[in-house]
């Protein structure tokens, strides 16, 4: 999440959990100051803005918004989080560098709310009520700083634009549309879309997710075959017996919908129709009999869903990603809902579903799978500072091996728990051999063979119990239309004003 001085002469950026700087025209990198330990790699930034003053705001994961000198030094919030906020983010100043806007994330997503605050004051001015950020613009030329400009902001796809006052910045007037399928995404509150102060829009257009086919590779990376039909298909998971597939399958917003697919018939049945799966929080979990599945909400606590008759069950209202489903099916491992969730917990199916906090720490955990016997998790933390497979003993955690070297993702058991595959940050499908008891022993992890990214959050896999065969989701070749682009608009606020 780059962003400019405002002379335009520096960038800043987050990366390695600092904020950092460079200049344009080139030479060394700064470090501005550190932002947050133990986060995932690229897990922590949630934007920033450089003001007049010299003075930095940025914004991280679970955190209110922070300020510190753009040369450098100690970084000290300017906002404070309400009950049920989770942070503020994506900040801009506005003229006059005394107030900015930003984005509060609440635990609720329908709570989530633009505010305008002055600096060195608690209190702030609702704007407006959405998911995603928004950017204030000034009026057109000939302007002054004091007339109304615009604020934008992204919903189901489209850019609209609003008249703001400048001085009670409260909204005015109809929201007019200005671009469609501009890209956005309701789960972390990103769109795709930049302004400037003299009149030039930028947004980007066209399909979150290619075309992609589930194809099986064998673990010398060789193609054996696909299944079913082409899609804009992620994450898929295969059921405990073996015979169907869950995939998430949606389209612009990156909110999607779950389909279990017959891998004898490749016949799909869709079993959400509400686009509010979870794309960056858990896939769809298995309940051990294969009969059920444990959907995590982008919007609300997880829901059960059963294959055969569609019923619906809520699991707990709380805001939580079911992540695995343990094999006795009397529990569901869950976390609070982030990119990297610092707190786990246990949903007793038994016990009325009560959750029951069993970890807490100050870094980032995710892809959480319970071994074939319940007794052990593979799941990939950040507290190394960047992201790795670990196993550890279930639920207390007590014994704990790494067994990534180097960064991993996606990590599934396979040969009754003898064996763990991920893909590492080139892309690299990687085998290890474990043995759990009073200890846990790994084996140096070693490649099979090499597809995409391994970073991409969207490029998780499925593997055959017997470890022999892997069920992968490849983009389709061909599919160069579907390939977004970014549009530029001169002056593009003289056309809202003739409106």
């Amino acid at each position: 999440m780059p962003f400019w001085s405002p002379d335009g002469q520096f960038i800043a950026f987050f990366a390695a959990n600092k904020l950092k700087r460079v200049a344009v025209s080139g030479g060394g990198v700064q470090t501005v100051c550190e932002v947050f330990k133990g986060s995932a790699a690229g897990g922590a930034a949630e934007g920033g803005a450089w003001g007049q003053d010299g003075a930095i705001i940025y914004a991280v994961t679970n955190s209110p918004l922070m300020r510190v000198l753009a040369m450098g030094g100690m970084a000290q919030p300017v906002t404070a989080l309400t009950k049920g906020e989770r942070l503020h983010a994506f900040p801009q100043f506005l003229p006059g560098g005394r107030h900015v806007l930003y984005l509060a994330m609440s635990e609720d997503p329908a709570n989530r709310t633009i505010y305008v605050q002055e600096l060195g004051s608690a209190k702030r001015v609702r704007v407006l009520q959405n998911l995603t950020r928004a950017m204030w613009s000034p009026p057109p030329a000939p302007r002054r700083l004091d007339q109304e400009g615009y604020l934008l902001f992204v919903r189901e796809g489209t850019l609209f634009a609003q008249r703001m006052d400048a001085k009670t910045f409260k909204m005015e007037g109809e929201a007019l549309a200005v671009a469609q399928e501009v890209r956005a995404n309701d789960g972390n509150g990103v769109s795709s879309f930049a302004v400037s102060g003299n009149g030039v829009l930028a947004y980007r257009s066209g399909a979150l997710l290619r075309t992609t086919q589930l194809t099986w590779r064998g673990r010398d990376g060789s193609v054996l075959g696909t299944v079913g039909a082409p899609g804009r298909i992620i994450s898929p998971a295969l059921s405990p017996d073996g015979k169907s597939v869950v995939v998430l399958v949606g389209d612009l917003e990156l909110e999607m919908d779950a389909w279990v697919m017959d891998l004898a018939t490749g016949v799909f049945t869709r079993m959400t129709r509400d686009a509010k799966a979870s794309i960056y929080d858990a896939p769809p979990a298995w309940s051990p009999d294969s009969q059920r599945l444990a959907i995590t909400r982008s919007h609300g606590g997880p829901e059960e869903i059963t294959l055969a008759s569609g019923e619906v069950i809520s699991l707990t209202k709380e805001p939580v990603s079911a992540w695995g489903w343990s094999p006795d099916g009397r529990s569901i491992l869950c976390a609070v809902q982030t990119i990297a969730a610092r707190r786990i917990l246990l949903l007793s199916l038994a016990d009325g579903a009560k959750l029951q906090t069993i970890l807490d720490t100050p870094y980032g955990k995710s892809e959480f799978r319970f071994s074939p016997d319940g007794q052990y998790l593979v799941y990939v933390s950040a507290e190394s500072g960047t992201k790795e497979i670990y196993v550890a003993s279930f639920p207390s955690f007590a014994v704990k091996r790494k067994v990534s070297s180097g960064g991993g993702n996606f990590p599934v058991w396979a040969k009754g728990g003898k064996e763990i595959f991920y893909r590492s940050n080139d892309g690299s499908m990687m085998q290890a051999e474990v043995q759990t008891g009073a200890n846990i022993e790994a084996s140096i992890p070693k490649p099979l063979f090499q597809f995409g990214s391994g970073v991409d959050v969207l490029n998780r896999f499925a593997v055959t119990a017997d470890g022999q065969r892997f069920l992968t989701s490849e983009p389709v070749q061909n599919d160069e239309a579907e390939k977004p682009e970014i549009t530029l608009v001169l002056n593009w606020a003289a056309e809202m004003k003739q409106q």
